[in-house]
């Protein structure tokens, strides 16, 4: 497990434990974080992550694979976010 792979476990962390503002110290200022739909700066997560788990204030992820470079990291996760039916 190289340096990639601990900094993805650092931000996991943080999310569970509902720490958004520590996630951008995690990135180079010049990166970006990619998701179906999304493209965002590091000083944009925490805003983005606050709206993501206000919405689902139960969400957890895990992560089932990665794949590490010199360059960057590519993980995939499953995330799970219980949700209440409404009335």
């Amino acid at each position: 497990m190289g340096i990639a792979k601990e900094l993805v476990d650092r931000q996991h962390q943080l999310l569970r434990q509902r720490n958004v503002a520590g996630v951008p110290e995690l990135y180079r200022p010049d990166a970006v974080f990619l998701m179906p739909g999304l493209r965002a700066r590091p000083q944009e997560l925490p805003a983005l992550m606050q709206a993501y788990l206000a919405a689902f204030p139960d969400a957890d992820n895990e992560v089932t694979g990665w794949i590490e470079a010199p360059e960057g990291i590519a993980v995939e996760q499953t995330i799970t976010a219980p949700t209440a039916a409404p009335g």
